[in-house]
């Protein structure tokens, strides 16, 4: 079932779960739109506390009937890339799918049946999943759905999910009572949502503002496991109850940065001097951590700002050892000059230089946690998040971040192996000793490839850089040797190979210069292009087709506008027969399709192997501004060309 969704809502619940504090949240489960929610006709949207519902549902659920499920997911803006519609509802359909199996409802050939029909595509359709989440369903007799911060999902990924919610709704409600709660935050416009998928229900809001007693319980709990026990007394207990609780503002985060502030003090005198002076503002209370994760101790202030960077800025969650293993490496930012980078190409890893985990977070001063179930690091709020967007985005903290990550990346992937060298007779790196580099340095899948998002096109090092990356001779003890074809396209690989066969130990000229292109297109790095171009003694022919397509193809199908000037404008790739102008269409990229439809000699009528052409694929794939922008082209043909019989989407090609 693992190939129906990537998203594992199951791991983030035990996480939830197990740091929960005993004793709080319970008026909750007393409210009258959660118990008439479980069986009238609503919709029910709380802002926290989803933990309960969920917990609530379970039992209920359990003590009613044997044939109802609960199912949830966890939305969560730093998995955005995996958190699409179709691996949402996929994810819905595992648990109701586990739920049954583990009653004896599944029918016998159910599971078998999926996973044929799974084998058989090369993409889950999304109706197609509706249509089962909705066939699985019409088992049970009551079906609980909750979904967890919703206003965590991008907004056009959201649209598309809760429509496809709504008509699974719609589909059993005569077999089923199929009811949904949801959470998030109130920027959502939730009456809206409710009207453009009447099929949900009717709508009941319930503001959940953090209780009184709960942050009572909570600053108690943080005074009681105090290490610093000596450093309090009933009369300090008590005002601190007092003032955290009544400057709480109906949040948790807010009390849990109060009393750390307090508790970080070493004396009674001035932990009543901190409570006096704590921030009663959130943003405040961010500024004031941030400011004295800075003026700890040197290591300290050092390593928590690091941790930090690293977990606000990562493109996706990293695990603890990742992290261990990016902070090990040390980088002199102060060095990073132009033409000058501070590379060391004969280092090992130094195994000795690891941060501690209990650090990671320590240090951090309660601004960073860590997903136990998962073993991510994770900042502890998204409106932590977005106050360091703010911050970032006015170059007021982390201004050379990326570049900074970068060049850890790239000293990380010069490293050598210290485990499993190369003899000098050998002329490649054998699949076996690529594994076992990726399984010992941690880090070395995602800096492959994260690295190209962490360069900046106008950083003046970000050439320098991809010239780090392919530098002028191979070193097959380089732990990143081998796998650097991940940087570009899978059919990449090829031409990786066939370098060091060919080069003893060394590039090609115009095989090295063509890797550098290929990343800079990979990445949009648009001037570096040029600049790489420009800087070359080697004339270097972009028409020429590696992999079967020429640049112009590939930033076609990424994306990016690239350079057209000297490229064969009508060049098709050998896979599918499109051209650049096909490919842009295919995918929407208005900037690549108004750029191609200027330049001069356009076939704009030119058709694939399957007889398409760029307005019969913009058309088909909705994409509205690019059908428009070749409309308008004069020498447009606008008859629809046929489809062949035996072509299905799934025949289309990807990009992916």
């Amino acid at each position: 079932m693992a190939a129906i969704s990537p998203l594992e809502p199951h791991k983030r619940h035990q996480d939830v779960r197990q740091k929960r504090l005993e004793g709080t949240g319970n008026w909750f489960l007393l409210q009258p739109e959660l118990r008439n929610g479980a069986t009238a006709n609503q919709v029910m949207v709380a802002l926290v506390l989803f933990w309960h519902a969920l917990e609530f549902l379970a039992r209920e659920s359990l003590l009613s009937e044997e044939r109802a499920c609960v199912v949830c997911l966890y939305c969560d803006y730093r998995d955005d890339k995996n958190q699409t519609p179709v691996n949402m509802i996929g994810v819905l359909l595992k648990q109701v799918i586990a739920k049954l199996n583990k009653s004896g409802l599944l029918l016998p050939d159910a599971i078998s049946t999926l996973r044929e029909h799974l084998n058989e595509q090369k993409n889950v359709d999304l109706g197609e999943l509706c249509r089962l989440l909705g066939d699985t369903v019409k088992q049970l007799q009551r079906f609980y759905v909750c979904i967890d911060a919703l206003d965590e999902c991008n907004e056009k990924d959201r649209g598309a999910f809760i429509q496809s919610l709504a008509q699974v709704t719609k589909e059993c409600s005569r077999q089923s009572l199929v009811r949904i709660f949801f959470t998030g935050r109130p920027h959502i416009d939730w009456n809206n949502l409710i009207k453009r998928n009447p099929a949900l229900g009717s709508l009941d809001h319930i503001r959940l503002d953090t209780q009184p007693e709960d942050i009572g319980i909570y600053v108690s709990h943080e005074i009681d496991i105090d290490e610093n026990s000596g450093c309090m007394n009933d009369k300090l207990r008590s005002e601190i109850l007092d003032r955290i609780v009544d400057n709480s503002d109906g949040m948790f985060l807010l009390p849990a940065l109060q009393i750390q502030s307090v508790l970080d003090q070493t004396t009674i005198s001035k932990r009543r001097k901190a409570l006096s002076t704590m921030p009663t503002k959130l943003e405040t209370a961010f500024a004031s951590t941030i400011t004295r994760i800075k003026n700890q101790k040197s290591e300290r202030s050092t390593q928590a700002p690091d941790v930090l960077k690293w977990t606000f800025l990562a493109q996706r969650p990293l695990s603890v050892i990742e992290l261990c293993h990016a902070l090990s490496v040390t980088i002199d930012p102060s060095k990073m000059q132009p033409g000058k980078l501070p590379l060391a190409y004969d280092e090992k890893l130094d195994w000795d230089n690891f941060p501690s985990e209990q650090s990671l977070i320590d240090w951090c001063l309660g601004l960073v946690i860590i997903d136990e179930e998962t073993s991510t690091v994770r900042l502890v709020h998204k409106s932590l998040h977005d106050y360091l967007m703010l911050l970032h985005e006015h170059c007021e903290i982390f201004r050379d971040g990326h570049s900074e990550i970068a060049c850890t990346y790239l000293q990380y992937m010069c490293f050598n192996d210290d485990q499993h060298e190369i003899g000098p007779l050998e002329l490649k790196v054998s699949e076996n000793i690529k594994k076992l580099r990726r399984m010992r340095f941690c880090l070395l899948d995602y800096a492959t490839n994260t690295f190209g998002y962490h360069l900046c096109d106008q950083s003046p090092c970000t050439a320098d850089m991809i010239h780090g990356l392919f530098p002028e001779t191979i070193n097959l003890n380089c732990i990143s040797t081998g796998s650097l074809s991940e940087f570009l396209f899978p059919f990449y690989e090829w031409l990786w190979d066939d370098v060091h066969t060919h080069s003893e130990h060394g590039y090609i000229s115009s095989m090295q210069i063509h890797l550098r292109l290929q990343f800079a297109i990979r990445w949009g790095l648009e001037s570096v292009f040029i600049n790489l171009i420009n800087a070359s003694g080697h004339s270097i022919d972009l028409n020429t087709k590696l992999g079967g397509n020429t640049m112009l193809l590939q930033a076609s199908r990424i994306g990016h506008e690239g350079i057209a000037k000297g490229i064969d404008i009508n060049s098709k790739d050998s896979e599918y027969g499109q051209t650049a102008l096909s490919w842009a269409s295919y995918k929407g990229n208005d900037s690549v399709v108004k750029l191609l439809l200027q330049a001069e000699g356009i076939d704009i009528n030119s058709k694939d192997e399957d007889g398409r052409t760029a307005l019969s694929w913009a058309s088909e794939k909705g994409h509205d501004s690019v059908v428009n922008l070749l409309l308008a082209a004069s020498a447009i043909d606008k008859r629809k060309p046929p489809i062949p019989a035996n072509l299905v989407q799934l025949d289309s090609p990807t990009a992916d």
